[in-house]
């Protein structure tokens, strides 16, 4: 049984663009399913299925291409986004073993240069390039 069975993602099987956004902040992540050819699934991970637990905002589920794309939409606070996101990965790591994972931070401030301790670049470091951070908006096709 998945830990998702229990939770109904909030976008369509195969919906063309699918918005992550929150009221609590002016971020957004856009991903563009071209012809509506891809299976997706969209979680809101801190509301839907861990609300005890520190993890990132949302996951998209790429069926099809086997993507999980986990999502923070931040504040200020970049570490704690990128705490976030690595909870979220240690917590559906069995899950999404057959998944590619992606990680994306969007936030509020462009201060990120500044922002990034050893721990937190070990962290980045170890997700081989599939990590993306965009100041308000980031927008990506499947």
């Amino acid at each position: 049984m998945s830990i998702f069975d229990s939770v109904t993602s909030r976008c369509d099987k195969y919906q063309k663009i699918v918005v992550s956004s929150d009221s609590k902040s002016r971020c957004q992540h856009i991903l563009n399913n071209p012809d509506g050819k891809n299976s997706l699934r969209q979680y809101k991970l801190d509301e839907d299925i861990f609300p005890q637990r520190t993890c990132c905002d949302f996951l998209v589920l790429n069926d099809t291409l086997r993507n999980a794309y986990f999502i923070e939409l931040k504040g200020r606070d970049f570490t704690h986004g990128i705490e976030q996101l690595r909870s979220a990965e240690n917590l559906l790591h069995s899950e999404l073993s057959d998944y590619k994972k992606l990680f994306r931070l969007i936030h509020t401030r462009n201060l990120v240069h500044r922002l990034r301790t050893s721990k937190i670049n070990k962290i980045i470091a170890s997700w081989h390039g599939n990590f993306v951070e965009r100041t308000l908006r980031y927008e990506e096709e499947c």
